[in-house]
Formats: C-alpha cells, sequence, structure tokens
C-alpha cells in the first residue's frame, strides 16, 4: 500500500483529494477508493485519510467484522449483484430480489454511505436495463457498466 500512496503525492500536493482529518471529511475532485484486496486495517490507521475502503454492502451490519461503517471510512459499499439479488431481470423481479436491494441500500444511506452492485447482466440488452431500471428505483447509487455507451444513454 506504501507505493500506492506514494503516487497519489501529485494529486495530494495539489489538493485534489478527498480527505479525513480531525474529524472532517472534505470532499474533493478525487476520491480514491481501494477495491478487491485493499487492507483494511491499514485504511483505518491512515491519519490524515485520503483513501478510502470499499465497504462489503452485504455486510455492513455484521458485527463480525468488528467495524463502525461510515463515509469517513468506506464512501461507498458494494456487492456481487448475483449473489445478493440474483434477478437475470428476464420475468418479474421477486419481492424478495427486490426486498435485498432496498434492504442494502437502506443500511448504506443510514451510514452516508453510496451503494454499487457490479458484474450484473449485462445481455441480452432488454434485461441489462430491467435490472439497471430497479437498482436505481430501489435507490442505488452507482450503476456498474461495461457497456459505457449503453449506460450514457440509459
Amino acid at each position: 500500500m506504501p507505493f500506492i500512496l506514494d503516487a497519489f503525492q501529485p494529486l495530494r500536493e495539489h489538493g485534489y483529494l478527498t480527505t479525513f482529518a480531525n474529524g472532517t471529511l472534505t470532499p474533493s475532485a478525487v476520491t480514491v477508493i481501494g477495491t478487491g484486496n485493499s487492507p483494511l486495517e491499514q485504511v483505518k490507521a491512515l491519519s490524515p485519510r485520503d483513501y478510502f475502503f470499499d465497504a462489503p454492502l452485504t455486510q455492513l451490519t455484521d458485527p463480525s467484522l468488528n467495524t463502525t461503517w461510515d463515509a469517513t471510512l468506506s464512501p461507498i459499499a458494494s456487492t456481487d449483484y448475483v449473489v445478493a439479488v440474483g434477478w437475470n431481470g428476464i420475468g418479474n423481479i421477486s419481492d424478495a430480489q427486490l426486498a435485498n436491494i432496498t434492504r442494502f441500500v437502506g443500511d448504506a444511506h443510514s451510514r452516508g454511505i453510496q451503494s454499487r452492485f457490479w458484474d450484473t447482466p449485462g445481455w441480452p440488452i432488454f434485461a441489462r436495463d430491467n435490472v439497471w431500471r430497479a437498482l436505481l428505483e430501489g435507490g442505488s447509487d452507482w450503476l456498474n457498466a461495461d457497456d459505457l455507451e449503453g449506460a450514457s444513454s440509459f
């Protein structure tokens, strides 16, 4: 992680990075959020912090993670759509699947965190659009898309 933090120095010097210091979150042009295998404990220890963590959207209420999730640590929380919701966009979404979207988005929003579902179905297009619509109507903040042209015209 030190290599990554060093690489941000030019952005840091120009004041482009969102920071959390002395109890204050200061938004800026670039908010760096580590995903995947980012070391949570190292991110927690940063002070001031200008590198944040992508929280596990489906586990924000899990006490076993021993973490208080909020926007000062994780401005965004994400999860694998297929695992969390599972609807392929064909036919009707079930009440349980819709409730999952609402619950996970609500858990994030109650903490001031934005939500993102990744690995949404991409094909057929009408099914992808149905999934995107359900996510947005359910309050999700971000669409994760490989088809940038399709997302821009959605």
